[in-house]
């Protein structure tokens, strides 16, 4: 994807910077983790940008349709900037 200009970003709760935070404007491809698993370490390591969506309370984790919806807005208000 690298080759083609496409940016890879990830999802993690490990992430140093949170999802307002990356620029998505460019071309890019959302690697989204299972609720139980997340992403492979794999993917994770081979990522351009690590990020997290901050939660509340106890949990770090969203379902991967709940993940995808919030980071795919920001994605599209950025874009419309």
């Amino acid at each position: 994807m690298q080759s083609k200009g496409i940016r890879s970003l990830a999802t993690s709760p490990a992430a140093t910077k949170t999802f307002w935070d990356v620029d998505c404007r460019g071309p890019s491809a959302l690697l989204l983790g299972s609720e139980k698993d997340g992403l492979s370490d794999f993917l994770l390591g081979s990522a351009n940008e690590k990020m997290s969506i901050p939660q509340a309370g106890l949990s770090d984790s969203l379902n991967v349709s709940m993940a995808a919806g919030i980071v795919l807005f920001e994605a599209v208000r950025q874009r419309r900037k």
